[in-house]
């Protein structure tokens, strides 16, 4: 019989490796703006899941079709019998539209790119703040504005200006904060809307004809599997919903190879925000990770079999042999 294959052992090892080290790397696949589902959760014992809605331009829900859907999402989980624990809540939204405004300063003017958002918009984007703090829907007034440094550099000449005033249009608006946007590679790649600040959804709408969200988020208490997406679905019908929650497993990275160049199409006129294009250029890399460590372990498993068999047969040959020895044995 032939020697046991020592150098095949070798290279399946060195496989092994290097499919541990992507299993390490493909772990470390992150963005804040899909991480809202675990930080929502808390120490719940409830499942939750965090959804998205993007709507075609112009044809998304109004702000009295979002306050309906809030009140046909709580007379859901009231029929089913689903209710909230001690300091907790079933379920956290945001939902934002883009433009471009005018925004002057006693230093400059310029035309920047504006996002209005309502709800809890800053949870679902937690951007590292430079100075000063958000605004949320809680607070009476809708004169507060919140800059990204570009902005912040080029109107006042620094950061440090949580307090001075804006003026756009004819309105003047206070500085609520600043900040950063993110610093990894799938974001900087997909951002490309330059300047840009945070204003109120409610005073975006004031100035803005026929005003309408472009995108809904929300993480919410799933009642059974499914729940989530399905009522989304069903509620937002024109709208093409996204499930945040497991979009960096494995088995959604094996799913995205899957449909290799089909999914990179977007038909319709559908206006996806760079967090989403982010979030898909790093599917892309959980994709190819997930793949890659099916491939490299592919070769030990196959080793692994072959040694069963080898010491099978080997064992197999050796009874044999000790077999017909002891019949010889026996004749003579």
């Amino acid at each position: 019989m032939k020697k046991f294959p020592v150098k095949l052992q070798i290279v399946s090892g060195i496989l092994i490796i290097a499919a541990l080290v992507l299993v390490y790397v493909r772990g470390g696949l992150s963005l804040p703006s899909i991480t809202a589902a675990e930080r929502w959760k808390g120490e719940s014992e409830k499942a939750f899941s965090q959804m998205a809605v993007y709507f075609h331009e112009g044809l998304g829900p109004d702000i009295q079709e979002l306050y309906t859907f809030r009140v046909n999402l709580d007379s859901e989980y009231s029929d089913k019998s689903v209710e909230a624990g001690e300091n907790e809540r079933l379920y956290n939204d945001a939902w934002c539209t883009f433009g471009k405004m005018t925004l002057f300063s006693e230093k400059d003017k310029v035309e920047a790119s504006v996002t209005a958002c309502g709800g809890d918009f800053f949870f679902f984007h937690p951007y590292e703040l430079l100075s000063g703090g958000y605004f949320s829907d809680e607070e009476l007034s809708r004169d507060l504005v919140v800059l990204d440094e570009d902005l912040a550099w080029r109107l006042f000449g620094g950061v440090d200006i949580a307090g001075q005033n804006v003026i756009i249009g004819n309105d003047v608006f206070v500085v609520s904060g600043v900040i950063r946007r993110e610093e990894d590679k799938a974001s900087k790649l997909s951002y490309d809307g330059g300047m840009g600040f945070y204003m109120s959804y409610e005073a975006y709408r004031a100035r803005t004809e026929g005003c309408r969200a472009d995108c809904y988020e929300i993480v919410m208490h799933e009642v059974v599997e499914g729940f989530a997406e399905g009522f989304l679905k069903d509620k937002f019908s024109s709208g093409q919903v996204i499930n945040n929650s497991e979009r960096l497993s494995f088995s959604a990275g094996v799913k995205t190879a899957k449909a290799f160049g089909t999914r990179s199409a977007q038909v319709g006129g559908i206006r996806l925000p760079y967090w989403e294009n982010a979030a898909r250029y790093t599917e892309d890399y959980n994709a190819l990770y997930s793949v890659l460590i099916i491939a490299l372990f592919v070769i030990p498993v196959l080793t692994v079999l072959f040694d069963i068999v080898f010491f099978i047969v080997l064992g197999w040959r050796k009874v044999k042999t000790a077999v017909r020895s002891r019949i010889i044995d026996i004749d003579y």
